[in-house]
């Protein structure tokens, strides 16, 4: 019952900071356009809380999305991290054949080649490169297909042989939204032999502070600066502003890598 009412808690928040966040600008416009990107991020080792009880809450949580694609013929998710997939092949092994089914379809993509989100705080570069090696043959074997990021999108920090193992593995792309000192969303990260790979950083959640801290409906001059603070990291474009070291990113601008 604790871990429901939780997980109750947890939604009665988030539809609150929405409507909060959506009730001033409502009075502003007579008609507006809003689009709500659905977006499940786990903790699935015991971040938050013990193992055993996070496991429960991403399993739960990602077959909530599984049932949102039976459901709604427009919707797709992504998956990370094979602790997850384990634990919903643990739990519930009849609904396995359907996950695997939605996956062929292009409902599901199996988003990040490593086992784990590869973060530096207890690992090295040997380390890294046995998650991703790992991740790769599990998923290929289970699922039959290959992810191609490294998807590192709550990770701590950046380890500067990252782009190195990454492009070793073969795959296309970095993404990740902590600590980007480029100001470019889209950049090359570099590793101290030379390899660079491409790294998307589209924005941390944490930039929606205002949002989430709020205690009344927004005004339209508080939406104005929140807009203003995404505009002024400039995650779409080309501003050099590169690592104190010098050599881990190289900005985006000329030459710089795009994706498609």
């Amino acid at each position: 019952m604790k871990q429901q009412r939780r997980g109750e808690t947890r939604r009665r928040f988030l539809a609150s900071a929405a409507a909060l966040a959506l009730a001033g600008g409502a009075r502003a416009e007579k008609k507006r356009r809003v689009y709500i990107v659905p977006n499940f991020h786990p903790a699935s080792c015991g971040w938050l809380t013990n193992f055993s009880m996070e496991r429960v809450y991403c399993a739960n949580s990602y077959f909530d999305h599984l049932d949102r694609v039976r459901d709604d013929p427009n919707y797709e998710f992504v998956l990370s991290e094979c602790n997850n997939m384990i634990a919903m092949m643990n739990f519930q092994p009849g609904r396995t054949e359907e996950l695997k089914r939605r996956i062929r379809e292009g409902r599901v993509e199996l988003v990040n080649a490593f086992f784990l989100e590869s973060t530096i705080n207890l690992s090295g570069g040997e380390a890294l490169v046995r998650l991703g090696i790992e991740g790769l043959r599990w998923q290929q074997q289970v699922f039959g297909v290959r992810p191609r990021f490294a998807w590192c999108i709550d990770v701590c920090g950046t380890h500067d042989q990252m782009a190195q193992i990454t492009a070793g593995l073969g795959l296309e792309a970095i993404v990740y939204t902590r600590k980007n000192s480029t100001g470019s969303g889209i950049h090359w990260l570099i590793s101290p032999d030379g390899t660079r790979t491409v790294t998307v950083a589209s924005g941390h959640y944490s930039d929606l502070g205002p949002i989430f801290a709020t205690k009344g409906p927004l005004n339209q001059k508080d939406i104005d600066e929140i807009q203003q603070n995404f505009s002024s990291k400039d995650y779409a474009g080309g501003r050099a502003n590169s690592d104190p070291r010098g050599q881990r990113r190289l900005c985006a601008g000329a030459g710089a890598p795009g994706l498609s």
